[in-house]
């Protein structure tokens, strides 16, 4: 009995998954505002390029205290 509860309750899950996976489009973000045609043509490529335009960096000191 518990099992026919649960299988619609499954199935509506199931269908929520599949809706929200299959979007159109990637939308653009917000810091890519500027690059939405490339963003569109290569994702990857223009992250990349923003991210070394932007020249962040990361600095990591390891001391005594990481040991």
């Amino acid at each position: 009995m518990k099992k026919l509860k649960r299988t619609p309750v499954l199935l509506y899950l199931l269908a929520l998954i599949i809706i929200s996976a299959c979007s159109p489009e990637r939308e653009v973000p917000a810091y890519l505002a500027d690059l939405d045609e490339a963003f569109r043509a290569d994702p990857r490529g223009t992250n990349l390029e923003w991210f070394q335009k932007a020249k962040y960096g990361m600095f990591i000191h390891y001391g005594l205290y990481s040991l």
